[in-house]
């Protein structure tokens, strides 16, 4: 039995290897000059796709906050996919200028992604001859006046998928917002900026995001997965593109105001990685040596499951360690734990603090003390996700919100 807890430990530190790895990332790009993109005087022309199904609270807020933009009104275009809408959702589109309704009435299509694949190569062919990118927004968004602006000069710079700057809206009552909130402000912090400032190549995540017109058509839209964004983001690099990012694109993003709803978005990211590893395993792990870039993105997707074997190895080991009485590796593990928990609560309070709204800091510092539990949670949906995959897109319903 001596033998079983070396083991353990073994495994534990090699599922610690994307870790490791994230870690070396964000410091190489705390020493890398952030880039800095020239001001085009050219104005390209956005096509900005909108899935919407039954938004009929928030897809006024949407395209109020777009015809708000600092951005000549003749340079962008709006179309919205209203995908099996038993609202008022197609009444309110009709209302706005420079939109085109699309109405999807086909009840096999159950997912945003669906939806893509089946009308996004139409959409290209019938009405964007004169566009130059295609910018995605979810109907629950509400878009920053420089978004446009800001992406105008990534396009110009040649670059063919751009992240948005994604910023937490709503009311940040609920533990649920908070939590979510302070979970972009360090995902988009450690996992996206720092690998564009390295040269690697992040990944788009779900709204908020441009791909460059004559891209798309010549590397289409062609997910399989619940997770499409992702998804995607593996088929750009497969085929050579990496995705960028732009800080100064912000858009605001309503979070789940509920711990159910923060389950099944999560429980529903969980499942979808899952699902794109195994379409894409062989793929992944054959040129994953070959390209730095393939390499970073094949280990972030493993970070899931590898973070539940982790876990699951990590109380394993104590629990030997207690019915075994060995104090040392107690005492180490003790340690550990203390360490960790309190260089994630000293990361995240220092990317709170880096924030620009003075009034969400005060909300988000306490949520910083709990984000290791957080982290365990997430975990947990991951492994849920494992033996119980969701296969059904479970919608939720929003409320609205405001860029104030």
């Amino acid at each position: 039995m001596d033998y079983i807890k070396p083991i353990m430990i073994t495994i534990q530190m090699l599922c610690g290897i994307p870790l490791l790895w994230g870690g070396i990332v964000v410091v190489l790009s705390i020493f890398t000059k952030n880039k800095k993109l020239k001001k085009s005087d050219k104005k390209h022309k956005f096509g900005v796709v909108i899935c919407a199904h039954n938004e009929e609270r928030t897809i006024g807020l949407l395209l109020n906050s777009i015809g708000m933009a600092d951005y000549p009104g003749d340079r962008y275009h709006i179309f919205v996919l209203a995908h099996n809408c038993e609202d008022n959702t197609a009444d309110i589109v009709r209302r706005f200028d420079s939109t085109t309704l699309i109405e999807v009435n086909d009840k096999e299509i159950r997912s945003k992604g669906a939806l893509l694949v089946k009308k996004l190569p139409e959409l290209l062919d019938e009405y964007c001859d004169d566009i130059d990118a295609i910018t995605f927004f979810d109907a629950d968004n509400v878009v920053d006046k420089g978004y446009f602006e800001a992406m105008n000069d990534h396009i110009a710079a040649g670059e063919k998928i751009i992240m948005g700057d994604r910023q937490a809206g709503g009311s940040l009552h609920s533990a649920a917002e908070k939590f979510m909130c302070v979970y972009w402000i360090v995902y988009d912090a450690i996992i996206s900026v720092s690998r564009y400032k390295v040269g690697l190549s992040p990944m788009i995540t779900g709204t908020g995001f441009t791909i460059e017109k004559n891209f798309l058509k010549e590397t289409p839209w062609d997910t399989k997965s619940i997770t499409e964004d992702v998804e995607y983001s593996v088929i750009a690099l497969q085929n050579g593109q990496k995705v960028t990012v732009c800080t100064n694109a912000s858009f605001y993003d309503e979070q789940p105001d509920n711990f159910r709803a923060l389950t099944t978005q999560l429980h529903r990211w969980c499942t979808g990685n899952y699902e794109i590893l195994s379409i894409y395993m062989g793929k992944l792990l054959g040129t994953m040596f070959t390209d730095v870039k393939k390499f970073d993105m094949t280990l972030n997707l493993f970070l899931g499951p590898l973070s539940v074997i982790g876990l699951f190895m990590f109380v394993a080991v104590f629990i030997l360690a207690l019915v075994s009485f060995d104090t040392t590796v107690l005492m180490v593990m003790g340690v550990s734990m203390v360490i960790s928990y309190i260089a994630v609560v000293l990361i995240t309070a220092f990317l709170i603090l880096r924030i620009k709204r003075q009034e969400d800091k005060k909300k988000l510092l306490p949520v910083a003390l709990a984000t290791p539990v957080f982290l365990i949670y997430y975990t947990l949906c991951s492994f849920a996700a494992w033996v119980h995959p969701q296969r059904k897109w479970v919608p939720i319903r929003h409320k609205g919100i405001s860029a104030d």
